[in-house]
Protein backbone atom coordinates (compact mmCIF):
# COMPACT_ATOMS: atom_id res chain seq x y z
CA UNK A 1 0.00 0.00 0.00
CA UNK A 2 1.33 3.66 -0.88
CA UNK A 3 -1.00 5.43 1.84
CA UNK A 4 1.28 7.32 3.90
CA UNK A 5 0.44 7.01 7.89
CA UNK A 6 0.12 10.69 8.62
CA UNK A 7 -3.65 11.18 8.42
CA UNK A 8 -6.94 9.85 10.27
CA UNK A 9 -9.90 8.55 8.71
CA UNK A 10 -13.05 8.81 10.21
CA UNK A 11 -16.53 7.61 9.13
CA UNK A 12 -19.75 9.46 9.35
CA UNK A 13 -22.27 7.85 7.63
CA UNK A 14 -21.48 6.72 4.28
CA UNK A 15 -19.12 9.63 3.60
CA UNK A 16 -15.66 10.40 5.76
CA UNK A 17 -13.02 12.62 5.82
CA UNK A 18 -8.86 12.19 5.80
CA UNK A 19 -7.79 14.53 8.59
CA UNK A 20 -3.91 15.22 8.04
CA UNK A 21 -1.63 14.92 11.46
CA UNK A 22 1.73 16.96 11.32
CA UNK A 23 3.69 17.24 14.16
CA UNK A 24 1.56 15.29 15.94
CA UNK A 25 -1.03 17.75 16.19
CA UNK A 26 -4.13 17.84 13.39
CA UNK A 27 -4.11 20.32 10.54
CA UNK A 28 -7.61 21.26 10.46
CA UNK A 29 -6.83 23.21 7.68
CA UNK A 30 -6.56 20.72 5.41
CA UNK A 31 -9.15 17.59 6.41
CA UNK A 32 -10.19 16.11 2.74
CA UNK A 33 -13.86 15.42 2.93
CA UNK A 34 -14.53 12.25 0.99
CA UNK A 35 -18.16 11.78 -0.65
CA UNK A 36 -19.85 7.80 -0.74
CA UNK A 37 -17.20 6.69 -3.50
CA UNK A 38 -14.30 8.69 -2.26
CA UNK A 39 -14.92 6.89 1.03
CA UNK A 40 -15.65 3.34 -0.61
CA UNK A 41 -12.29 4.07 -2.04
CA UNK A 42 -10.30 4.92 0.95
CA UNK A 43 -11.59 1.61 2.85
CA UNK A 44 -10.98 -0.30 -0.13
CA UNK A 45 -7.40 1.14 0.07
CA UNK A 46 -6.61 1.13 3.63
CA UNK A 47 -7.69 -2.71 2.85
CA UNK A 48 -4.63 -3.13 1.23
CA UNK A 49 -6.89 -3.69 -2.38
CA UNK A 50 -4.68 -3.26 -5.44
CA UNK A 51 -5.96 -0.51 -7.68
CA UNK A 52 -7.65 -3.15 -10.29
CA UNK A 53 -9.74 -4.71 -7.14
CA UNK A 54 -11.06 -1.96 -6.33
CA UNK A 55 -11.75 -1.15 -10.16
CA UNK A 56 -13.26 -4.85 -10.31
CA UNK A 57 -15.43 -3.81 -7.07
CA UNK A 58 -16.77 -0.73 -8.41
CA UNK A 59 -17.72 -1.83 -11.54
CA UNK A 60 -19.85 -4.62 -9.80
CA UNK A 61 -21.07 -1.64 -6.94
CA UNK A 62 -21.63 1.36 -9.13
CA UNK A 63 -22.66 -0.27 -12.40
CA UNK A 64 -20.10 2.12 -14.46
CA UNK A 65 -17.99 1.73 -17.38
CA UNK A 66 -13.83 0.74 -16.98
CA UNK A 67 -12.63 3.62 -18.69
CA UNK A 68 -14.29 6.18 -16.78
CA UNK A 69 -13.82 4.34 -13.22
CA UNK A 70 -10.26 4.30 -14.26
CA UNK A 71 -9.99 7.92 -15.06
CA UNK A 72 -11.64 9.11 -11.93
CA UNK A 73 -10.20 6.70 -9.73
CA UNK A 74 -7.03 7.90 -11.13
CA UNK A 75 -7.78 11.99 -10.66
CA UNK A 76 -8.67 10.30 -6.77
CA UNK A 77 -5.61 9.43 -6.45
CA UNK A 78 -3.63 11.96 -8.03
CA UNK A 79 -5.51 14.46 -5.36
CA UNK A 80 -4.49 12.07 -2.49
CA UNK A 81 -1.09 12.63 -3.83
CA UNK A 82 -0.95 16.25 -3.97
CA UNK A 83 -2.01 16.55 -0.22
CA UNK A 84 0.53 14.42 0.69
CA UNK A 85 -1.67 11.53 1.43
CA UNK A 86 -0.05 9.05 -1.06
CA UNK A 87 2.59 8.04 -2.51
Amino acid sequence: MLLKNTFLFKEIGEEGMLIPIVGGNVDASKIFNLNETGTYIMKKLLDDYEIDEIIDSMIDEYQIDRKTLEEDLNAFIEELKKRGLYE
